[in-house]
């Protein structure tokens, strides 16, 4: 019993381990990924939602990517209605749509 516990304490931790990422450069690169999302109500059935992100290279230039959108979700019994801007750069000069 005890060396199946301890197997699936160890199969757990090597899934949970971050995996190794690799920069266009071939060379290992630690990056930094991050998403702000913030949801506010403007009635009973309708909020907003804005959203940035950000992605941060230790070797490329800085930043690699940024985003950042507004949704308007409005909710009418079990549907759910959204309209949404995205207007994202992947830090070289080229908008992705």
């Amino acid at each position: 019993m005890e060396t199946k516990q301890a197997t699936l304490t160890i199969v757990m931790a090597l899934l949970a381990a971050p995996a190794l990422s690799w920069a266009g450069t071939g060379e290992p690169d630690d990056q930094l990924w991050t998403e702000l999302r913030v949801v506010a109500p403007l009635a009973c059935n309708t909020t907003v939602t804005g959203i940035s992100q950000l992605r941060l290279s230790e070797t490329l230039s800085n930043p690699i990517f940024t985003a950042l959108g507004a949704d308007v979700n409005y909710r009418n019994d079990e549907w759910t209605v959204s309209l949404g801007y995205r207007h994202q750069d992947d830090g070289m000069g080229k908008e992705l749509v």
